[in-house]
């Protein structure tokens, strides 16, 4: 089987996550009210969440699933929760990943790292998942403007869970010889369930060198529309 090239993403719960965490005020530890099995309670009561009450969830033991239907970013059962509780972190047939250990524990310590560098440093986050490899990592980088956070994972198989149609572009670009990036165009093709919207969309590369032995190719990726419905 010929090796898939290297991709990167985001999607609407990455990005949805990150607006979240970047809105939150700041607060002080002292109102966090995290509990080990438990999300804090810090937005339930109708109050905004705090970056304290999103780090005390993050600490704690609660799943990353319930802790994002907590603050609102997915519903309890729906098809998003399901998304995240069984394909990306609950051990069994339909996770992405069988052969990574500690995954939902990987995720959940690298964004609190995160958020933590955030109340410290004041500046914003962003997100960015990176399909390449054979290992389930986070990386963070504190820059000047930004903190930028890097979730590594090898590349999610066909065929399980790809029920969405890959049709709202987002503001990120593949750089690649012309092979690399038409592969990337095949694979997303074999995902989306509307072909038109295939992640990246032909007329979306761009030439930007004449090279040998390839031209040089831009992409621009695409991303998921992930409605809220229980199934």
């Amino acid at each position: 089987m010929p090796t898939m090239c290297s991709t990167i993403a985001r999607g609407q719960l990455v990005g949805d996550t990150e607006d979240f965490i970047n809105g939150a005020p700041a607060g002080s530890d002292t109102q966090s009210g995290g509990v080990s099995g438990q999300a804090s309670s810090g937005s339930s009561s109708g109050s905004k969440a705090t970056l304290h009450d999103i780090l005390a969830d993050l600490r704690g033991s609660a799943p990353l699933a319930d802790v994002l239907a907590k603050h609102g970013l997915v519903a309890p059962g729906d098809r998003v929760y399901k998304h995240v509780r069984d394909e990306w972190f609950t051990e069994g047939r339909a996770n992405f990943w069988p052969h990574n250990d500690n995954k939902e524990e990987v995720v959940r310590h690298g964004l609190a790292e995160a958020v933590a560098l955030k109340i410290k440093h004041d500046l914003p986050i962003a997100i960015i998942w990176v399909c390449a490899g054979h290992h389930f990592q986070v990386g963070i980088h504190r820059g000047a403007a930004q903190i930028t956070v890097l979730i590594l994972t090898p590349h999610t198989p066909h065929g399980i869970g790809q029920t969405y149609s890959l049709s709202e572009p987002e503001d990120l670009w593949m750089v690649g010889p012309e092979r690399d990036i038409n592969e990337i165009v095949r694979e997303a093709s074999l995902i989306s369930h509307n072909r038109r919207h295939s992640n990246p969309k032909k007329e979306d590369c761009e030439r930007l060198a004449t090279a040998a032995p390839q031209d040089i190719y831009k992409a621009r990726l695409y991303r998921s529309r992930q409605r809220r419905t229980s199934s």
